[in-house]
């Protein structure tokens, strides 16, 4: 952070909308009176409770930026985007090499993204990872049908080795459950559970704090900053409580926005856990934007979770049968369905949802799309799914002895296609974290602890090695004019934010889900098509309010939900094929001979691109990669 003027009063921030200005004007008053090139004071318009610790310390460029809008500036060496699970193994990393660090969380801190279920119960041990992550390599294959980049993964599982799970948590003040031996205890345990949920985020949010971490939450990142050289220069947000427009500079930024499972729409498991209303796809869209290429867009896992016909609006209310408890699924005649994975080479999310697939498919599934849950035995069941039926028990509901599951959607296995062993994409001090792949089969926190670590090492590592970046100023214009114009337009015959934003959700529910064919898919991207081309020029915000406005954020959502359903419908229109939890009604087969590969989406110039690739085989050959990835589709 640039040094404080001591001189300088601190500003309220409830009075931000009153006492700043724009950089043009503001400058020329200074160049009047001969004031000095260094100002700082310039308030940054951060209200919300969660920060306290930052301070109005901005240092105003000493060029006239040509920007109108009113902004503020904050600097650090490591930009992290995104406050959940990954955001903070980066921001934690790049403290502790003596980064300065600025983390913007679009939501409540220590409370958004995959704070509600992931970071309590599935602390996993990474004993099992070797130290050059080989050993990481395979299950990655096993775990995601071959489709991996084996260079990437074992560089990754090098990460996982290096961020110590366990230990940290245990470090942040959250003490995992230990047998006699002093092993760790997992959730799938008859006895016991880590760590309560929630108990890890909230104390890993204040060891970032105490740390000196700047933090922003309820704060939107609208778009990346670009150097003149290309290089990440910071970002541009929007704090979703005061409506003030901040830029952040940073020599490296890291993006860590978790899944886009909200593009999908509201379900029991995503409404406090996996994916939250803020989990709209902003960072995959930005990625997008920057004309990255993407890859295996069309895998979005899924678990049979949802309990119908009476549903619970709280995470650890529903049950899960995927991996673990794949035994307890039966179909509509009262039969298991699932005798394969007794086989532990087969017990796999992605298995599981091509086996329920297979009896939606072939008519043994309830009319509603529903498999049962075999409850009876629950007692027997590990705590976690006793805890389930406890709170399902404390509002009133009691699960019946064969409880109706539907499957949802939490989160995606997308991510930049060329990211290097240090985590950065091909644009200069980019970095992108998230659990990608590894969330298809449990090991979520895994794959989050590892490429956060990676990425918050190495942005630190090039923090120290270059230069700030200079900010193309433009883009700045460009960006508020964007955000701002949304809240300032009034088209005729102007539609409600939300309404879009529901239509954008109901054609990727109708056309993206499981089961899906050429019909279906085209029939998203013919919805999406009319929906930009009628409903994007007449998006209406009907308060002009800047304070806690709902509408404008919808309206800032809708193009980052939009590029991300897009790019999921083009890449599932070009696989032919079922794998993952990609099941082809009109390619019911899995076919290793033709389709282990990747797709790679891109949009460039409004343009969208979608081609397949072969996988990164470097360690372990093609062929081996297919012997090691059974063939389960729809049929039998």
């Amino acid at each position: 952070m640039s040094k404080k003027n001591m001189n300088e009063q601190p500003v309220d921030p409830g009075n931000a909308s009153e006492k700043r200005i724009s950089r043009r004007k503001f400058l020329g008053t200074v160049a009047g009176t001969g004031a000095a090139l260094g100002v700082s004071g310039l308030l940054s318009g951060c209200n919300s409770g969660q920060q306290g610790n930052v301070t109005p310390d901005v240092q105003v460029p000493v060029v006239d930026t040509g920007v109108d809008r009113p902004f503020g500036v904050y600097e650090a060496d490591v930009l992290v985007v995104g406050g959940g699970i990954t955001g903070l193994f980066a921001a934690k990393e790049a403290m502790s090499r003596g980064s300065s660090v600025i983390i913007v969380d679009k939501g409540p801190w220590g409370h958004s993204g995959t704070s509600g279920i992931n970071w309590g119960h599935d602390m996993t041990t990474n004993e099992w990872v070797t130290d050059d992550g080989s050993s990481f390599v395979g299950v990655s294959i096993w775990a995601n049908d071959g489709m991996v980049d084996q260079i990437y993964d074992a560089a990754l599982g090098q990460a996982v080795k290096e961020a110590r799970p366990v230990a940290t948590n245990e470090q942040m003040g959250n003490f995992a459950e230990r047998d006699l031996e002093g092993k760790t205890i997992s959730k799938n345990a008859e006895t016991a559970l880590t760590a309560d949920h929630g108990c890890f985020p909230r104390a890993f949010a204040q060891y970032a704090k105490r740390k000196g971490a700047k933090i922003f939450d309820r704060t939107m990142v609208t778009g990346v900053l670009l150097s003149d050289k290309g290089e990440a220069a910071g970002a541009v947000g929007i704090n979703l409580i005061t409506g003030d427009a901040l830029v952040f500079r940073a020599k490296s930024v890291v993006m860590a926005t978790g899944s886009y499972a909200w593009c999908y729409g509201w379900t029991g498991n995503t409404a406090c856990t996996i994916g939250g209303p803020e989990n709209t796809g902003d960072g995959h869209a930005m990625c997008l934007n920057l004309g990255l290429e993407m890859r295996d867009m069309e895998q979005l896992p899924f678990d049979c979770v949802q309990i119908y016909p009476t549903s619970t609006a709280y995470g650890m209310g529903t049950l899960g049968m995927s991996v673990v408890n794949h035994w307890c699924g039966l179909n509509k005649n009262g039969e298991r369905y699932t005798q394969i994975m007794d086989d532990p080479g087969m017990a796999l999310n992605s298995i599981f949802m091509r086996l329920t697939m297979r009896e939606v498919y072939e008519g043994r599934a309830l009319d509603n799309g529903c498999v049962y849950c075999d409850t009876k035995d629950i007692d027997t069941l590990n705590r976690y799914y006793r805890r389930a039926r406890t709170r399902n028990r404390m509002i009133g509901y009691e699960l019946p002895e064969k409880a109706e599951l539907h499957w949802e959607f939490w989160e995606n296995t997308s991510r930049p296609a060329a990211l290097s062993t240090t985590g950065e994409t091909s644009v200069p001090g980019l970095f992108y974290a998230g659990s990608g792949s590894q969330s298809w089969f449990g090991l979520a926190f895994i794959g989050c602890t590892g490429s956060g670590h990676m990425a918050g090492k190495n942005a630190a590592i090039r923090a120290k090695e270059v230069a700030r970046p200079n900010i193309v100023w433009s883009q700045v214009q460009d960006a508020l004019n964007g955000a701002y114009g949304k809240l300032e337009s009034e088209p005729a015959n102007g539609v409600r934010a939300l309404s879009i934003y529901h239509k954008i959700q109901q054609a990727m529910f109708d056309g993206l889900s499981p089961l899906r064919d050429e019909k279906s898919i085209q029939g998203v991207i013919d919805a999406l098509t009319e929906i930009k081309e009628k409903d994007f020029p007449i998006i209406s915000v009907p308060s002009k309010s800047k304070r806690y406005n709902l509408d404008w954020r919808h309206a800032m959502e809708i193009p980052f939900m939009w590029d991300c359903v897009m790019g999921t419908a083009q890449a599932a229109l070009i696989r032919k094929e079922t794998r993952g939890t990609h099941c082809r009604t009109d390619f019911p087969k899995m076919d290793n001979a033709n389709w282990l590969v990747n797709t790679i989406v891109q949009k460039k110039d409004g343009t969208w691109t979608a081609v397949t690739r072969p996988i990164v085989d470097a360690i372990v050959p093609a062929e081996q990669v297919a012997q090691m990835v059974p063939e389960i589709g729809l049929t039998a």
